[in-house]
């Protein structure tokens, strides 16, 4: 069966890829957490992710971050890569022990002279005698503590319940028997309605797998620099150095040098950019809501502007703000997000028409159609301020359309062509003072 880029081939001297209208300011976090079931779920607000995630929780945080941001994202899609949960016991006396997985509580009571290996076996046990979580999940006891991971394809929902905090404490770590990509290809099964992709791992191969990935779609992909050699300009074996290399268009980093999961300043910068209209905000001169500016040297500033990598610095005067916008290649990402609005649109436009129609002939009639269609969507681009006002479009004439000797049941020749409409980064100012 033909796709949609198969049936609507739109050059815009940069993108291949696909994605649903109307999409463009929604992001995914991928998280490594084993706290739902679900490979996809979509949350409004803080309050709803905050009841499946516990304190604690890096997407807790990650969150609390992004939904923090002024004006507020109205929601965020939290997609689950398989991960692993190791859970260490401390031995008390004839107590009750509890963990709870995709809802169900498994129990445990320790003997009168109870030791973390027994406790470590009895929780196994009744792990894997349990019918309905069994199945879905593996267990490894190591004698003084033990994992849990999934046994499948699917991710499990493991806390601790407040009667065993004290008793229990469970880290939550990568399942490096699924890669990154393979756990988005699944994240995107189940929901695919996102527009721009962050991520809990700071690993620079996950980090640049990603990258690839989204820069095969008609999508954008957000990073966090904690790279050391991201500040160093002759450094070529960064993430950030090598992203550029690759002249990735769709992907773009910002450095946090906290290490800290409340410092996720690209959860900060997705937030408060993408909530804005396409067409209607730059990535420079941003202000973000509740993490912490860094201090950078003026060398390690020119080493990541080489890189392509933003920042979060004061400007003047204790003012921080974001610098410089940019994606990996360099280019800005409002125009990129701007580009792949455009292409998106226009393959949709298209297709409505053909599906809205018994048939589209390949006659003046049709063209005209087609022309129609198209002029609306640039009317469209023209007023949201992605391109400039005397951006045009040609559509051929049946006539024009017969000389050119298409392929069957193919229009070609439908040509858009327009400047984008900048933004002002810079400015020069010249005073002159007579004497």
């Amino acid at each position: 069966m033909a796709s949609l880029d198969q049936t609507i081939t739109v050059n815009v001297l940069r993108s291949p890829g696909g994605v649903p209208r109307g999409n463009f300011g929604l992001a995914m976090w991928m998280t490594h957490e084993q706290y739902s079931p679900l490979r996809a779920a979509s949350y409004a607000d803080i309050n709803e992710v905050n009841s499946v995630y516990p304190d604690g929780s890096a997407t807790r945080a990650a969150a609390s971050t992004f939904f923090g941001q002024s004006p507020r994202p109205d929601k965020l899609i939290i997609g689950t890569k398989l991960g692993s949960v190791n859970i260490v016991p401390v031995a008390v006396n004839d107590t009750l022990y509890e963990v709870v997985i995709n809802g169900i509580t498994i129990p445990f009571t320790s003997d009168a002279s109870a030791i973390v290996s027994e406790i470590t076996a009895g929780l196994v046990a009744a792990i894997d005698a349990e019918g309905t979580i069994g199945p879905l999940t593996t267990t490894t006891d190591n004698g003084t503590d033990f994992d849990v991971e999934s046994a499948g394809v699917l991710p499990f929902s493991l806390t601790i319940p407040t009667s065993s905090t004290d008793l229990l404490t469970a880290v939550h770590s990568d399942d490096a028997s699924e890669t990154v990509s393979t756990g988005l290809g699944l994240i995107r099964e189940a929901d695919d309605s996102w527009f721009v992709l962050l991520h809990q791992t700071v690993a620079k191969a996950d980090i640049l797998s990603l990258a690839s990935d989204i820069n095969a779609l008609k999508k954008m992909h957000c990073w966090l620099s904690r790279d050391a050699d991201d500040l160093v300009a002759a450094t070529t074996t960064s993430t950030g150095a090598e992203l550029k290399a690759l002249s990735y268009e769709k992907t773009f980093g910002i450095r946090d040098s906290s290490a800290l999961q409340d410092q996720r300043k690209d959860m900060a910068f997705v937030g408060n950019g993408f909530t804005r209209d396409v067409g209607q905000v730059t990535f420079k001169w941003k202000v973000l809501l509740g993490v912490t500016a860094d201090a950078f040297t003026s060398t390690e500033e020119a080493g990541m502007e080489i890189k392509n990598i933003n920042f979060y610095s004061d400007i003047t005067m204790g003012v921080p703000m974001t610098q410089e916008g940019v994606v990996a290649v360099g280019e800005y990402i409002d125009v990129q997000r701007n580009i792949a609005f455009l292409e998106s649109n226009v393959q949709l436009d298209l297709l409505d028409l053909f599906r809205q129609n018994d048939i589209v002939h390949i006659d003046d009639v049709g063209l005209l159609l087609i022309d129609g269609v198209l002029r609306a969507r640039l009317a469209d681009v023209v007023a949201r301020r992605i391109l400039q006002d005397d951006a045009t479009l040609t559509v051929p004439t049946f006539e024009q359309l017969e000389a050119m000797l298409p392929p069957a049941r193919t229009v070609t020749g439908i040509k858009i062509f327009g400047a984008p409409v900048d933004a002002v980064h810079f400015a020069t100012v010249t005073i002159n003072i007579e004497a």
